[in-house]
């Protein structure tokens, strides 16, 4: 399918173009029934959670779509652990909405009760175990009807999504912690005023190509390019990537869905907007989240737009 907007090569059944927002079809007729009115009467407004200065987040459903189908956790733990979670449902699947949901929700109850039993020391066996969990649960979408063993059951295009999910504690010796494990092109980015890291690498085609050292001149312009090659859903049963890294300065973890890094690819972009950090009075999370989102906004807003923030300070 081409979009009429843009001419972008869209899959057939997508209900927007990933790369204008354009609307493929109108949402009329028998294909309103499918969509929950109670749900989009939800999205009307932003989801804006903010936990304390520290932590805080923001979904947005942009300009162009009539449903958000990101979703987002931000939530402080015991022991002096947080979590952040930002899923990006993948409009090419059926119910993506659902998709996004059902994995915040259970990566954030799963992490909640499995960090009561484990050490502090295992936040990778914690956060891959969480992912594991919410795999399962967005497979088990595709069949939401009879016999779960009939294969004549399963939706076409069954519910999926991106994950970016980031545990953050710190131990006995105030040594403090970011795990980050992801499926697909949410990201994650840590700016502070000595450095700005992209931390994750988008599970793309763009990206699998460049990692086989061929990419030609009509690879890079292929209307694929954006693709994703790895997500949360029936369809797919990959393990998460995992990075962990120190937080030894002040700064800000941000994690986001592409309705916002669209318009702010590289990590000195995302500095740029979060300044002044070095200030006396450094910005709350919810204000930089406020902030990200709104410049998405501003700048055309065509997805929908999720950011969650963690502000780190060094305990003395």
């Amino acid at each position: 399918m081409t979009c009429s907007s843009c001419n972008y090569l869209s899959y057939a059944n997508d209900r927007f173009c990933t790369q204008c927002g354009h609307a493929l079809f109108h949402i009329d007729g028998p294909c309103a029934s499918r969509i929950d009115k109670k749900m989009m009467a939800l999205q009307d407004s932003p989801i804006d959670l903010t936990r304390s200065h520290q932590l805080a987040g923001i979904s947005d459903r942009g300009l162009w779509h009539s449903l958000n189908e990101d979703a987002i956790a931000v939530e402080h733990l015991s022991m002096g652990r947080s979590v952040l979670i930002v899923c990006d449902g993948v409009s090419s699947s059926t119910h993506p909405e659902q998709a996004s949901s059902t994995a915040v929700t259970i990566v954030a109850l799963a992490l909640a009760a499995d960090l009561a039993t484990r050490p502090i020391s295992c936040p990778r066996e914690s956060l891959a175990s969480a992912m594991s969990q919410a795999q399962q649960a967005v497979a088990r979408l595709a069949v939401p009807f009879g016999n779960p063993h009939s294969s004549n059951q399963c939706l076409r295009n069954p519910p999926a999504t991106t994950i970016v999910a980031a545990l953050i504690q710190t131990d006995d010796q105030a040594q403090t912690t970011a795990t980050i494990g992801w499926l697909g092109d949410s990201r994650a980015y840590w700016i502070s005023s000595k450095s700005s890291q992209l931390l994750t690498r988008d599970d793309s085609w763009l990206n699998a190509v460049r990692l086989s050292g061929r990419l030609t001149e009509a690879e890079a312009e292929s209307p694929y390019v954006h693709a994703i090659i790895r997500w949360l859903g029936a369809n797919d049963n990959h393990l998460p990537s995992m990075i962990q890294i120190p937080l030894n300065q002040a700064g800000y973890l941000i994690l986001c869905s592409d309705g916002f890094w669209n318009y702010a690819t590289e990590p000195d972009r995302v500095a740029e907007l979060c300044s002044p950090i070095q200030s006396a009075a450094p910005h709350s999370a919810h204000t930089i989240a406020q902030t990200l989102v709104y410049y998405a906004l501003s700048c055309g807003g065509r997805d929908n737009i999720s950011v969650a923030v963690y502000y780190h300070e060094p305990q003395l």
